[in-house]
């Protein structure tokens, strides 16, 4: 957490049944604060898929491999051995689909004793720290996102890595 990103949200248990009410109150600090950590949670792969349809339509990651039977999660792991990590650098996740998903909801299964941090940056507190007169001359620019740079115009192979993470998009 930081001063512009994430807040952390206690008193919900994702595994059960969410009120309209709490997942309005989820959204609103969603929106406020870009990021929102739920602690201590123990979900089944069911009870994480039912968790992220009460915020929308689910969006399949057409890039992961899928956990055994459930093509809605997408697995994300580095194993010990690894170099190198999925999505080391900072970047934003699938800003090139057509129809870009609201968010993504990681819940971790393993997490190494340090390190092994997922990071979230707030562009808009990046934006707004900007002086007027970068403001000004960005405000004209456009921006193009592709995934060509990194997957090309196919899926790419990816292995059957042991799952440490898992990821729903919506």
């Amino acid at each position: 957490m930081s001063g512009t990103t994430g807040a952390e949200i206690g008193g919900v248990d994702l595994a059960g049944p969410l009120s309209d009410a709490t997942i309005a109150g989820v959204r609103s600090i969603l929106a406020e604060y870009g990021v929102v950590v739920f602690r201590d949670q123990s979900l089944t792969p069911e009870q994480h898929i039912a968790a992220a349809r009460r915020f929308g339509e689910l969006n399949i990651n057409r890039f992961f491999t899928h956990a055994d039977g459930y093509p809605e999660i997408a697995l994300v792991s580095k194993e010990p051995d690894q170099k190198t990590n999925i999505g080391g650098g900072w970047h934003t996740d699938h800003s090139y689909d057509e129809r870009p998903a609201l968010g993504s909801m990681l819940y971790a299964l393993e997490v190494p004793p340090s390190g092994g941090d997922t990071m979230f940056a707030s562009m808009y507190a990046a934006y707004d720290a900007l002086s007027d007169g970068l403001k000004q001359t960005l405000g004209g620019m456009r921006a193009v996102h592709s995934s060509r740079h990194v997957f090309g115009n196919e899926r790419p192979a990816i292995p059957n890595w042991r799952h440490r993470m898992r990821s729903i998009r919506w």
